[in-house]
């Protein structure tokens, strides 16, 4: 039946299926869990008036979730070249579950990421939050090491693995 549409239509048709491969993912909405809930706050490191180093969620359970970024760029909007962060937080199912976590350099203008290094580092982790507790998203970002991890914010106890790059987590064009 594809093949008799693509013969009979092909630029609509083809337009079809690629669009349909495009749809977004689905958000991840914590009400539509019953349970107990945990939360995982992102944090970050102001290391200029124009530069953070984000560390943040960005899936959980497979759902995209808003990110600190995403607040940030949002609530900076016409600020030129400075940058205020604003953190998440995302409320979890405390039960295990698989969080997407990112370590990410951030520029308060698009222009400055061309011009200046940007660290990235990413990765799935699985852990069990504990009902009614507050983890945090931490890490580093430098030349020779960068990581990311969810930790207790209470104790700045590990609660997942890290997930590390040694030498260069560099992207983009132009290196500091």
């Amino acid at each position: 039946m594809m093949r008799a549409l693509l013969m009979k239509f092909p630029a609509p048709a083809l337009a079809a299926v690629l669009l349909c491969g495009c749809s977004s993912s689905e958000e991840f909405n914590p009400d539509d869990f019953g349970g107990p809930i945990a939360t995982i706050a992102d944090s970050g490191i102001q290391t200029s008036r124009s530069e953070v180093d984000f560390f943040f969620v960005s899936q959980v359970g497979g759902k995209e979730v808003t990110t600190s970024i995403d607040r940030t760029a949002q609530n900076n909007a016409g600020m030129g070249f400075s940058v205020r962060p604003v953190f998440a937080e995302h409320r979890v199912p405390a039960e295990p579950v698989t969080v997407a976590i990112v370590g990410r350099t951030y520029y308060g203008a698009p222009v400055l990421s061309l011009a200046n290094t940007v660290y990235e580092v990413k990765g799935k982790v699985k852990f069990t939050p504990l009902p009614n507790r507050v983890y945090r998203v931490a890490g580093a970002l430098t030349p020779d090491y960068s990581a990311v991890w969810i930790e207790e914010e209470a104790t700045g106890k590990p609660v997942t693995r890290k997930i590390e790059v040694h030498g260069s987590a560099a992207l983009g064009l132009f290196s500091k």
